[in-house]
């Protein structure tokens, strides 16, 4: 069936959790939350694993800490943000004691040895992790799936993707079995699931957020500075405190405090790539998402908007593939055998097609495009890596000074039909091209799609460090279009 998710969970966002956490049983929550979880896991299949258990211990003491008094409300919000908040990740996020397998097989079974650094850092401030999601094989497809636990669905419609590769983090916050997630993206793996699910999701300025803990890790300085972890979560003003935690020490460089005049900030805006080669053309209703955020910020605050032209968009796929194929780190196909030897693509294709391949389509597509490709110091490749100084060079002209923000469009269309991202498989370069380049976004949903029912969105792109920007704009769409919204009841 097309629309197949009942919706019977309370309302919850992290902050009123917080605030009112006196009134609040945290054991009732980590409950309501993980039967919410039993509801739709049949439908979305999100969760790979659950810790219930161990949870309602953690709640527990939380409970007897707020019962004690030993502390206010106002010491606990400030020391302990999200006492007794549950959340979930994904499977390639480390989390004590629980799967970590990252969708591959040869993996089936590992087990994390202790937390990720962020993940410490938000139980450290009191969160309670309930369940680790499904990912794409190595999360290096935008489309969840894998020969471990199988596809993940769109809670707005079964029959297209949920995105990838937080896509089981994506799915399930938006299907309100999660108050809020946590992410990675390396390429668009935090932006595109919250898109597609219509939920908020920030990639953070790139070295903001530290990447201990994610399998793989990215082995190279480059790439380190292209993957950043993240918050997802349904309620724009989550999205700071969660970011403000999980940056720890570094969380100072950002001027979360800093109130916003929107009179004063410029909206730079695109509503395409200027037609790049690679990827589909934008859905007209993408491009109207992006106009009606841009007629918001004038009509509403009176900030000067301009449309930009910056030709090395057209080229973002290239600029991301050249990145990746620039950095000094072992094959992909090593990557899939564990870095003991490499898969054998040709066989595991021919496998593939008599349904014996431990591995997924995308996987070893990318091992193939990888073999394919120009290495590491070709021309073409340096010829890349410059446009993209080019293109970092012109956003922070605009950007830098913390007094604008650039409008983007979150991806060429709505969600597509599962498996088909593979006869579209560079759409994703929307979200990719600013992980190279570094600067924060944060995707933002915008309405619903008339013509398939799922969600729309635009990225809120700011200067390094000014993320406070990118969030406080999030604050503003949530208010003049919605932000989340319930997927349809069966």
């Amino acid at each position: 069936m097309q629309n197949e998710v009942e919706f019977s969970c309370p309302v919850f966002t992290v902050l009123w959790l917080t605030l009112d956490a006196v009134q609040l049983k945290s054991v009732d929550l980590v409950e309501r939350y993980m039967q919410r979880i039993r509801e739709v896991q049949p439908v979305v299949n999100a969760v790979v694993e659950d810790r219930l258990e161990e949870a309602l211990v953690e709640a527990e003491a939380a409970d007897e800490l707020v019962a004690s008094k030993t502390f206010t409300p106002e010491q606990l919000a400030k020391d302990k943000p999200f006492l007794g908040v549950p959340l979930t990740t994904k499977d390639c996020y480390a989390v004590k004691g629980m799967l970590q397998d990252s969708g591959l097989v040869l993996r089936k079974g590992f087990r994390a040895p202790q937390d990720a650094e962020a993940m410490a850092l938000l139980r450290a401030a009191g969160a309670i992790p309930l369940a680790v999601t499904n990912i794409s094989e190595l999360c290096m497809w935008w489309e969840s799936y894998n020969n471990l636990h199988g596809r993940t669905n769109n809670p707005y419609d079964s029959r297209r993707i949920c995105g990838g590769s937080s896509g089981g983090e994506g799915s399930l916050i938006a299907s309100a079995g999660s108050v809020f997630g946590v992410g990675t993206d390396i390429g668009g793996s935090i932006r595109m699931p919250a898109f597609f699910n219509g939920i908020f999701g920030h990639k953070a300025t790139r070295g903001l957020v530290s990447n201990k803990g994610q399998y793989p890790p990215a082995r190279d300085d480059s790439l380190d500075a292209c993957l950043v972890a993240g918050p997802m979560c349904r309620y724009a003003r989550d999205l700071a405190p969660m970011l403000a935690v999980m940056a720890g020490p570094r969380a100072s460089l950002v001027p979360f405090n800093t109130k916003v005049d929107w009179s004063k900030v410029t909206v730079y805006y695109m509503v395409d790539d200027m037609g790049g080669a690679l990827c589909t053309p934008v859905h007209p209703e993408m491009k109207d998402a992006v106009r009606k955020v841009v007629r918001y910020f004038r009509e509403t605050h009176g900030s000067p908007v301009a449309e930009l032209a910056l030709d090395e968009f057209r080229y973002s796929a290239q600029i991301f593939t050249a990145r990746l194929a620039g950095a000094s780190v072992p094959s992909f196909a090593s990557e899939l055998a564990l870095l003991k030897g490499k898969v054998p693509v040709w066989r595991e294709l021919f496998r593939w097609l008599l349904r014996r391949s431990p591995h997924t389509l995308p996987a070893l597509a990318l091992c193939l495009l990888e073999w394919l490709s120009p290495k590491r110091g070709h021309p073409s490749l340096v010829r890349m890596l410059a446009r993209a100084d080019v293109l970092r060079g012109r956003l922070d002209a605009l950007l830098g000074s913390g007094t604008a923000i650039f409008i983007y469009p979150s991806h060429p269309e709505p969600a597509p039909f599962h498996y088909q991202p593979m006869l579209k498989p560079f759409n994703y370069a929307y979200t990719a091209i600013f992980n190279v380049l570094g600067h924060p976004s944060c995707q933002c949903p915008v309405g619903i799609s008339r013509t398939t029912g799922t969600p729309l969105g635009v990225q809120v792109v700011a200067g390094f460090y000014k993320d406070n920007l990118c969030l406080d704009a999030a604050l503003e769409i949530e208010k003049a279009y919605g932000g989340w919204q319930q997927p349809p009841s069966k």
